[in-house]
């Protein structure tokens, strides 16, 4: 079902299984939502406030609740509430975003519970973009200060290598056409990705017009090349 802006309210999901014991149980997925009201000033249509999702399977029923929280100046995710309404299981993640609508801040705690020894203190991801254009992760850091850098190729957005919080690299190389043709790991292990025509490719199904090869090999010297 839906409402008077065409949001689905309710959606309704159902499946037969077989169990071990050779017993057909129904299963059925409800999804229930609620929305923001409509803010046409600001073209702000179809935020999701709660979503409620009931799995039931036989006698077992199990209920999901979540809840959105939305910048009223910018309207981008602020929060996002797992069972806000059971302290023990509740969960929050914030978000906190740079001047061009990236995410560099992810925060996520769960130390709602009465009980202490369930209590879960906030950790968080920072995530910096590239200085030229905005758009490309180049570092991501968790809450212990592991960070991963990436580089990227600012004319095709095409990631060209990786370095993880150990200072090993793994590398990336493309054809023309922006496919990954290469990629390197740290131990200088290979995957070389090849495009090919049928039926020159060889062992092509019937009918089929193009084929995808890959070859995991090594140089000797841990070089990235294409051959």
């Amino acid at each position: 079902t839906y409402d008077g802006d065409g949001n689905p309210t309710q959606v309704l999901i159902s499946q037969q299984t077989r169990r071990a014991d050779g017993v057909v149980e129904s299963m059925t997925t409800l999804n229930q939502n609620t929305y923001y009201p409509a803010d046409l000033i600001n073209w702000r249509v179809g935020q999701l406030d709660t979503a409620t999702v009931t799995h039931t399977q036989g006698s077992s029923v199990v209920t999901q609740v979540s809840k959105t929280i939305y910048d009223p100046a910018t309207g981008v995710i602020k929060q996002e509430i797992a069972e806000p309404n059971k302290p023990d299981f509740k969960t929050v993640t914030r978000y906190e975003y740079d001047t061009w609508g990236n995410v560099v801040l992810t925060g996520s705690r769960a130390d709602f519970s009465t009980t202490p020894a369930k209590r879960v203190a906030e950790t968080t991801v920072t995530t910096t973009y590239d200085p030229t254009l905005h758009l490309f992760p180049v570092s991501k850091s968790n809450a212990l200060g592991h960070t991963q850098t990436s580089t990227y190729d600012l004319a095709t957005g095409n990631k060209l290598s990786d370095t993880g919080p150990n200072g090993l690299s793994s590398y990336y190389q493309y054809d023309l056409y922006g496919r990954m043709i290469v990629s390197m790991a740290a131990d200088g292990t290979k995957s070389v990705t090849s495009y090919l025509d049928c039926p020159a490719a060889g062992n092509c199904p019937a009918l089929a017009k193009f084929a995808v090869k890959t070859q995991t090999l090594k140089d000797a010297d841990g070089s990235l090349s294409s051959g």
